[in-house]
């Protein structure tokens, strides 16, 4: 499963690109995003039906588990670029309520697994790979909670992702059976795709603070601008503002004359 790395820092790269394009007000920047969302989902799906029953020397219940994980993973890159392209799906939110569930139960899995695998090692690697999973943990977590939950989640999560760098590099490594390790080189030998999420939620929780914080400006989608939900709100409560129907309408001929 590690042939695939060069194929994620392709499609991340592509991601922040279309972040960055969807940020500039081009209408490409999410659908390019959609398509990222797409490629990391069928890559998933090949893992699962490809390479992962070729890996004989893991367990049938760890098989498992990651055959669950990629499968949530797969469902929810899958669910994003549906919606990136306009298309609708019935029960949407549910699904992915229950993606999320699934993927959060896989990794207090794989956080306990990882306890056990390193038990031979001292207090201060375990606590270290401790600190990477329940800030793995707190971002999906955040995913069910109203914005107000998800800054309080996100700040935990950021705090216990610094203090896992910060920790790692201070402890530095330590010698066990005769071999040099630390809590990076353990974090680094899982086989699961907790890396992987682990930088997709933070790129997302990162973004989500700047532009809450009006550091960085709201992804544009192409249809109307991105300040037509505040036409929308004004006009609700003073029916003498602007008519965002007569703005619909007056947006369509200004792109029209554009074009």
């Amino acid at each position: 499963m590690r042939k695939n790395v060069i194929g994620y820092y392709v499609l991340l790269m592509l991601l922040v690109m279309g972040a960055f394009a969807a940020m500039a007000l081009n209408s490409y920047g999410i659908l390019l995003m959609s398509y990222v969302a797409l490629g990391f989902g069928i890559v998933f799906l090949f893992e699962l039906l490809l390479l992962l029953p070729k890996e004989e020397e893991m367990t049938k219940f760890y098989k498992g588990s990651l055959a669950l994980e990629l499968l949530a993973l797969s469902g929810l890159c899958i669910l994003y670029s549906l919606r990136g392209i306009s298309v609708e799906i019935p029960y949407s939110l549910l699904l992915k309520f229950v993606l999320f569930a699934l993927l959060f139960a896989v990794n207090v899995y794989h956080s306990i697994r990882a306890w056990h695998y390193a038990k031979a090692t001292p207090l201060k690697v375990k606590g270290n790979i401790t600190l990477y999973f329940v800030a793995l943990l707190l971002y999906i977590a955040g995913n069910y909670l109203p914005e107000s939950g998800t800054w309080v989640f996100i700040a935990l999560a950021l705090a216990c992702q610094l203090s896992f760098a910060v920790f790692g590099w201070w402890k530095g490594r330590v010698i066990i059976n005769g071999e040099e390790t630390s809590a990076w080189k353990k974090v680094i030998q899982f086989r699961n795709k907790s890396g992987i999420q682990l930088i997709f939620f933070t790129l997302a929780s990162l973004y989500f603070v700047l532009n809450s914080a009006h550091l960085l400006p709201p992804l544009y989608n192409g249809s109307l601008p991105n300040g037509y939900a505040k036409v929308v709100n004004e006009w609700q409560q003073d029916k003498t503002k602007t008519n965002p129907t007569e703005f619909e309408a007056a947006y369509k001929k200004f792109l029209e004359g554009k074009n």
